[in-house]
């Protein structure tokens, strides 16, 4: 194939590549296509438009595909479109603009006699020329050359010698002394990304090493100084009151906290009067009066039918109604559970050691109670139904 009559279409790091131009009077051209590796035969489709239109499907092999000469002489760009199929991948285009360059229309003038003269002599010259150069071209099949390389600074030399009818050139070239070394070059643009090749397959893993020693633990820094305190902002206005906002709602009782440490044992006091004992308690009008001053109420609701409460001192238990109720008084101060006793009546359960004026207390059905405990011992009780 005459290689001028190829046009290359390299493939860079896209899929759209533009070649060297062609004109419309150029035929029998072909498109050979490289940085991508082809089966032997492919197909390409040729078109005058890159987007709509028809095309002609062409054959392609190793040395390329002829571009189809309608579409060279519409002297439009010629489109080629190769459709390809890789081995890991699917169908992929890849498109190539060809330029088609208008060459200027011949005329049909004639020229003058003078300007005639001048062609021909210019073709006169040309023939010359080309007689001269086959002459040469012939010598030059009759002649062989061969080079020696000489030691540097060593003269050049020639040696001519003919056997049957051929020349031989024999030259002695002196090693040309070493040049300074040049400037360094300006880096040139980074070239095109190429083609992504095949991913090889994943190597086998290699055994694990020994596990290394355990290094020593480094020394503790020392710790570094603490920073000034910076100064207080200004305070800022004081704003206007707001209303007063609506009273919310009971907060569900808090956890009892632990028990303080127990304070330094006072003096003892004087020995008071022997009370009564057992069952024969009477809660008097001085234990009434002391029970009403040191009563400071805080209500807590209780939910369920079966209740067990561990009461804090100053503190209202409101229970519903209840099937059985567990009360556990507080030590000091005064504390008190109101509940309501059903049709069937409450099974409430105090400590041995409270004592109500009637010996004890047992509930009866279809009843409130409010039972008041004074110290973990004095118990009163009120009922309603």
């Amino acid at each position: 194939m005459n290689t001028s009559q190829v046009i290359k279409g390299v493939i860079g790091g896209g899929r759209y590549t533009v070649t060297a131009p062609i004109v419309k009077e150029d035929y029998g051209l072909y498109l050979k296509i490289e940085g991508l590796e082809l089966p032997s035969t492919y197909e390409v489709d040729f078109s005058n438009s890159e987007h709509n239109g028809t095309s002609v499907t062409m054959i392609g092999n190793s040395d390329g595909v002829i571009i189809p000469s309608q579409f060279i002489s519409s002297g439009k760009d010629v489109f080629a479109f190769l459709y390809h199929v890789g081995a890991d991948y699917g169908r992929t285009v890849y498109k190539f603009r060809i330029p088609n360059k208008l060459r200027p229309d011949r005329t049909n003038e004639e020229p003058t006699p003078e300007e005639q003269s001048v062609i021909d002599q210019v073709i006169a010259s040309l023939n010359d020329a080309v007689d001269r150069a086959e002459d040469a071209e012939q010598a030059i099949e009759d002649m062989s050359v061969s080079a020696t390389t000489l030691a540097e600074g060593s003269s050049a030399t020639v040696t001519k010698t003919e056997t049957d009818g051929v020349v031989h050139l024999e030259f002695g070239i002196p090693r040309g002394a070493t040049g300074a070394q040049g400037e360094r070059g300006e880096k040139g643009d980074t070239g095109a990304q190429g083609i992504q090749g095949e991913r090889g397959e994943r190597g086998l893993q290699g055994i694990q090493g020994p596990k290394g020693d355990k290094g020593d633990t480094g020394e503790k820094g020392d710790t570094g100084a603490t920073g000034p305190k910076g100064d207080t902002g200004a305070t800022g206005p004081k704003g206007d009151k707001g209303d007063k906002g609506d009273t919310g709602a009971t907060g569900a009782r808090g956890e009892q906290g632990e028990r303080g440490p127990q304070g330094i044992q006072g003096e003892t006091g004087p020995q008071g009067p022997q009370g009564p004992q057992g069952d024969d308690y009477v809660l008097t009008a001085q234990d009434k009066e002391d029970i009403a001053r040191n009563y400071s109420v805080n209500v807590v609701t209780v939910s369920g039918t079966t209740p067990n409460i561990t009461a804090s001192a100053n503190t209202r238990y409101v229970c519903g109604e209840v099937a059985t109720l567990d009360f556990t008084p507080s030590q000091t101060g005064i504390c008190d559970v109101v509940f309501t006793s059903g049709s069937t009546p409450t099974v409430v359960t105090l400590p041995s050691t409270v004592k109500f004026p009637d010996g004890s207390f047992v509930a009866e059905a279809d009843t409130t109670y409010e039972i008041n405990i004074l110290d973990g011992i004095y118990g009163a009780v009120m009922s309603w139904t």
